[in-house]
């Protein structure tokens, strides 16, 4: 009986493995061509990106709100307050859209996600958005503590949403295709290679040892160095052939910098937001692709990479 059983769940655990390969490379595929539309045309490309990244963004925050411990109406609130920090730049947006020239700098459209003074447009719409969002957790279900709570899904909304703003910038022609390519690929790189590396190498090395026990018991320390090598190899070699003219950017940062920092960061993304799961005592975000939950624990390493990287090189 046992060995029936064993058999039995060796054949499910393979059946996952393939189905969540073949949803990878269909989301691999869509995403790609996507990119590939929106950056080779110009009004047209820049429409389709903002109502692409718009939508993303918008079922992201949707997606963190199913966790919250708050009452359903706020499913549909909290992604609503993505319009203030999406549209809280209207003049740059306006401006960008009607640029047929692209004579608009890259760097003072991405800047301006960043910029918190209270003068600015900007910074008026993340008070607004915040002062807002403490609203519903005086309805909260359960006993926590709702100013710090409130304080670090704001923190999780604007992340996401000016990660997804940037990328907008970045896709749409007259951005950086190739940077895009990096902030997209390199953490998706590093998850798969670090799933697969758990699954061949994993707890053979480190013996009994995991990654983050408390948080993600599932990943294995040898799946996180496997992610890493292979995702830096990745990227140095891509930095290495590629001539990366579309930002100035030394090539020294780029071949050493890059390639080491962004799977590490792409891997305390995809830890801190399994914390934020382990808190609510939830597997999933959602379960929209089979074998991959929902699109923000698709996306979630992306999310940290894109917000710091576009900090330290487009701001």
């Amino acid at each position: 009986m046992k060995a029936a059983s064993l058999e039995n769940k060796d054949k499910s655990f393979k059946q996952k493995v393939i189905i969540k390969s073949l949803v990878g490379l269909i989301i691999f595929v869509i995403v790609f061509c996507i990119l590939l539309l929106i950056a080779g045309t110009d009004m047209s490309g820049k429409i389709i990106s903002f109502i692409f990244y718009f939508s993303m963004v918008c079922f992201a925050i949707y997606e963190f709100s199913l966790i919250l411990p708050l009452p359903k109406w706020t499913n549909f609130y909290l992604p609503l307050l993505t319009f203030l920090t999406f549209f809280s730049s209207w003049d740059n947006l306006y401006s960008w859209f009607n640029d047929n020239n692209q004579s608009l700098s890259l760097n003072d459209l991405i800047r301006d996600q960043y910029q918190y003074k209270i003068a600015n447009i900007s910074g008026l719409g993340y008070l607004i958005e915040f002062a807002l969002l403490l609203t519903p957790f005086l309805f909260a279900k359960k006993e926590i503590k709702t100013f710090l709570f409130g304080l670090i899904t704001y923190v999780f909304i604007t992340f996401i949403t000016i990660a997804g703003k940037s990328l907008m910038f970045l896709n749409a022609k007259g951005g950086s295709f190739l940077f895009l390519l990096v902030l997209l690929f390199g953490p998706a790189f590093c998850d798969t290679f670090s799933y697969f590396g758990g699954i061949l190498l994993g707890n053979k090395i480190f013996k009994n040892k995991k990654l983050a026990p408390k948080i993600s018991p599932n990943k294995t320390i040898e799946g996180a160095i496997v992610g890493f090598i292979f995702t830096w190899l990745a990227l140095f070699l891509f930095f290495w052939f590629i001539n990366f003219k579309s930002l100035n950017i030394d090539k020294t940062i780029l071949l050493i910098v890059v390639p080491i920092a962004l799977p590490i960061i792409a891997i305390l993304g995809d830890l801190v937001f399994s914390s934020i799961k382990r808190f609510v005592k939830t597997k999933d975000f959602s379960n929209i692709l089979p074998e991959h939950g929902g699109i923000l624990d698709r996306f979630d390493s992306i999310i940290l990479v894109s917000f710091i990287f576009s900090a330290l090189f487009l701001v």
